[in-house]
């Protein structure tokens, strides 16, 4: 009799935890590539930064048994939501420190209405600027991030050379999605600099949308709401 196909990916089994973790975030495997495909839904969890200790911590283990299980050496996570919690910049320390321990890469960070201000942006941004951190989209909506934290962030993908992220397949260049909205930053002061000599100076080009914009082979490295 022929033999069943072998499952093209693979669950890997989660420890339970008395808050549920389990039921918000899955390991796959991919059989033949041994690439590992993650799934991160922490939104609106009650997560401070004492508990996104706790939780890299347990989310620190299921990565490793994933790697001893199946040989996966590099994670990819369409988004990681961590959105309507508590996170400040400890909490973020810990959860960037996590993604670049297992090598974990992400389109789309969200994390919008947590307390997150110029500390913390500080060090999402020395995470994005390293080789697991580059993102096409990052949602900051709502927090408590000043114009002082946008120049750290602005200057610093300016002068890397992951931003613009390059699409593989076509060679087009991808602004990064950057939300803003609810932050400490008045919309003046944010055209001021832009339009001030210390931004000019700056090797990177910004645009102002409503909704995320398509892009072309003449992108800006920012794109603002």
């Amino acid at each position: 009799e022929p033999k069943e196909p072998r499952p093209s990916k693979r669950r890997v089994i989660l420890e339970e935890t008395s808050e549920g973790w389990k039921d918000c975030c899955k390991l796959d495997v991919e059989e033949h590539s041994k690439r590992g495909v993650v799934t991160i839904g922490m939104a609106n969890q009650g997560m401070d930064d004492a508990s996104a200790k706790c939780w890299c911590s347990w989310m620190s283990r299921q990565f490793s048994t994933a790697k001893k299980q199946y040989g996966v050496k590099s994670w990819h996570a369409a988004t990681l939501d961590f959105s309507g919690n508590s996170l400040g910049a400890e909490g973020l320390l810990e959860i960037c420190w996590l993604m670049r321990k297992h090598h974990v890469k992400c389109d789309e960070f969200l994390l919008a209405e947590n307390r997150i201000d110029d500390d913390g942006l500080w060090e999402l941004t020395k995470h994005m600027t390293s080789s697991e951190g580059p993102v096409r989209a990052l949602d900051l909506s709502k927090n408590e991030v000043t114009m002082m934290g946008l120049f750290w962030l602005l200057a610093s993908i300016a002068i890397h050379p992951y931003y613009p992220l390059e699409e593989p397949e076509s060679g087009r260049f991808i602004p990064l999605w950057l939300q803003l909205a609810g932050n400490r930053i008045a919309e003046q002061e944010v055209e001021e600099f832009i339009a001030s000599e210390t931004f000019q100076e700056l090797p990177c080009a910004v645009c102002f949308a409503s909704e995320q914009c398509s892009y072309d082979d003449n992108c800006s490295e920012a794109c603002l709401q």
